[in-house]
């Protein structure tokens, strides 16, 4: 991966918008310049001193990796490992208030200077520099996503790779959807195929959705075993070498009525609508997302498409730009999104289809190749 590019773009950037000094938080966009394996993903929280500092720095000329010392412990013993940082601050243990962090911003020469933020730079790091630097502030999250959202040909190699160890999950996985088992049981086993496929992570929380006759009244309330008359709707997806992944496909257990036959065929043809649709340079998110929900709607389930037509995916599996309403920006080469309508219909059935597609001058290339075709196990 090209590094140093990365951040010569940013600079340019900063220099022409006047910036002094980008904070990064130590998450995707922190690997996305430096190489640097981001901070792991927990459900609780890990306080450490100054914790809130933790941030990655980049100014005219230097690259900053700034973080508490416990924390830092292992990056710090591999850091020649990523020659774009040129300087690593960590916080001593007694320093619980970010003086460290503070001192080291003056000694750069960020003293009444622009400075930049993204959307997850701590507020911690915003206040204390507007108040101790006198610092004004500039938003760059849109600079940043926007270098983001376009992905190169080693970014796709890896995100092609990631898409492909989702469809051998589903294979894997398939023969495990027997009557009668639980739906915990299921999610348990997609997430040690996760790892057994050769990949680091899910990207999200496994999700296999339970809809039927005795589901409850919440959209989360999902029948716990899976028995005949019920649709199983997958969402799942996997961290690959720091690019994500996200899937869904629908099985019906017995024989679906015509109604869900018509609402399967609905959104399998939604899909394929928008994916040829996504020709670079042609259509922006908001088009795109009108013209798939279009098929839905004429089809007569509207309101039963409950959400947008698909989201942008890279190092997060949720990124911009989005395929829904509001979205302006024009799709390019190379470019990727998920692509995923549904219809829900309560107690009912979910049908739900979801893959990867990059767009292209001629449509959307698919990076999965699961069948689109109705499933029944009876």
């Amino acid at each position: 991966m090209n590094y140093a590019g990365r951040i010569e773009t940013l600079r340019t950037e900063m220099q022409d918008k006047g910036v002094a000094g980008v904070f990064l938080p130590l998450d995707a966009s922190f690997e996305y310049f430096t190489g640097a394996k981001r901070s792991t993903n927990i459900n609780t929280r890990i306080r450490q001193n100054s914790a809130e500092y933790a941030s990655l720095l980049i100014t005219e000329k230097d690259v900053v990796y700034f973080n508490s010392r416990l924390t830092a412990m292992e990056m710090m013993a591999s850091i020649g490992q990523y020659p774009t940082i040129t300087r690593a601050i960590t916080f001593p243990d007694a320093d619980l208030t970010g003086d460290t962090f503070v001192s080291a911003c003056i000694d750069f020469g960020l003293k009444g200077k622009t400075l930049a933020h993204l959307q997850d730079t701590t507020s911690s790091i915003v206040l204390r520099l507007q108040k101790d630097l006198e610092a004004a502030w500039v938003n760059f999250d849109p600079v940043v996503q926007g270098m983001r959202a376009v992905k190169d040909s080693e970014e796709l190699a890896l995100m092609r790779k990631a898409a492909e160890i989702n469809d051998k999950i589903y294979s894997a996985v398939f023969t495990r959807l027997v009557p009668g088992t639980a739906v915990a049981e299921i999610a348990r086993e997609i997430d040690k195929l996760v790892l057994s496929f050769g990949a680091d992570a899910t990207s999200f929380h496994t999700s296999v959705m339970n809809f039927g006759p005795l589901e409850g009244d919440g959209y989360g309330d999902r029948y716990p075993v899976l028995r005949r008359g019920y649709t199983v709707s997958f969402d799942y997806g996997v961290l690959y070498k720091g690019y994500c992944s996200d899937f869904g496909r629908t099985v019906f257990f017995g024989e679906p009525d015509g109604d869900m036959v018509k609402a399967h065929e609905l959104v399998m043809s939604a899909q394929k609508a928008g994916i040829a649709a996504m020709r670079a340079g042609k259509v922006n998110g908001e088009e795109l997302n009108l013209l798939a929900r279009q098929v839905i709607i004429e089809g007569g389930y509207d309101e039963e498409f409950t959400h947008r037509l698909g989201h942008g995916i890279g190092k997060d599996v949720h990124e911009r730009p989005f395929l829904a309403e509001g979205e302006k920006r024009v799709l390019e080469t190379g470019m990727c999104f998920t692509v995923e309508p549904s219809i829900l219909l309560p107690r009912r059935g979910m049908l739900r289809v979801e893959d990867v597609v990059m767009a292209t001058p001629e449509g959307g290339e698919n990076f999965n190749s699961t069948s689109w075709d109705l499933v029944v196990i009876e």
